[in-house]
């Protein structure tokens, strides 16, 4: 899933890699996938990008965001993107942007994910729109104060983090690291938390997404070039088997809404205020 450090990161490649590229055809969901997610199923991606020149690419709001000339192409959540020196002898792809020197962009969607193409500066969804309106979680700007203003006492900390587009571009991929740096259980609710703890978690979610960036992403996803990222990643299902890094203890695997939780049980124990 592309979340906050692989946005960051494939940017930077694309502006490394896509200088001087002119886009010669397009093909839109040759192998058809129901949660790939387009502007008017596509329709008009090739009369938008044929014949455009790269001009830059940026995170934004979490989304991997590339401008051709006047026209963007946003990609969503859950799609992968490959850069290939010449275009691959299949159709397995959702997107597939060829360039006129024949190397290609390749996206394919595995759960989910949106791959949308438009005019500039044109807000595709609602969703996106609301991610606009948040602070990147690694900008100068992001504050404690700014931080726990997005707080409410109700909130379990994985909602807090995680939903309603708070911190735009962070999910669980993300929070299940940094909850188990700082010491604090997913279900744990925010009032429930002591003021230094929340210090701790503020200070913990921006030093972790640019370990995960100076990384070049996490480990259990991969580049614009397919190699995975040097950030070990340390709560998620490939972990099971392993002990706790920090007691040894065992990792455990809950249900929590409505997707999976990693935690340790000592390391992270559910301490509640009566």
């Amino acid at each position: 899933m592309i979340e906050l450090p692989e946005a960051i990161v494939l940017a930077r490649q694309c502006n490394e890699t896509l200088q001087g590229k002119v886009v010669e055809q397009v093909s839109v969901n040759s192998k058809p996938h129901k949660l790939a997610w387009f502007v008017d199923e596509g329709k008009n991606y090739q009369q938008l990008l044929q014949g455009k020149s790269f001009s830059y690419s940026v995170n934004f709001a979490g989304y991997l965001c590339l401008y051709f000339e006047d026209v963007q192409v946003i990609f969503q959540d859950g799609v992968n993107i490959r850069y290939l020196d010449s275009c691959p002898d299949h159709n397995q792809h959702q997107l597939l942007i060829s360039f006129t020197d024949q190397s290609c962009l390749m996206a394919t969607v595995a759960m989910y994910g949106g791959l949308y193409v438009t005019k500039k500066d044109i807000v595709p969804t609602t969703f996106m729109k609301a991610s606009l309106d948040s602070m990147d979680c690694v900008s100068p700007l992001f504050t404690y104060e700014y931080f726990m203003s997005k707080a409410t006492d109700k909130l379990s900390l994985k909602a807090f983090l995680a939903t309603e587009q708070r911190f735009p571009g962070i999910g669980n991929g993300v929070i299940q690291d940094v909850l188990f740096k700082v010491g604090l259980h997913p279900k744990l609710k925010i009032r429930d938390c002591s003021e230094d703890q929340l210090r701790k978690l503020y200070e913990k979610l921006a030093s972790t997404l640019r370990e995960m960036v100076a990384l070049g992403g996490r480990n259990n996803e991969k580049d614009l070039f397919g190699i995975p990222g040097g950030y070990e990643v340390l709560m998620t299902s490939s972990q099971l088997k392993n002990p706790c890094k920090n007691c040894s203890g065992s990792i455990v695997k809950e249900n929590y809404m409505g997707g999976s939780i990693y935690f340790c049980p000592r390391c992270q124990p559910l301490k509640t205020i009566d």
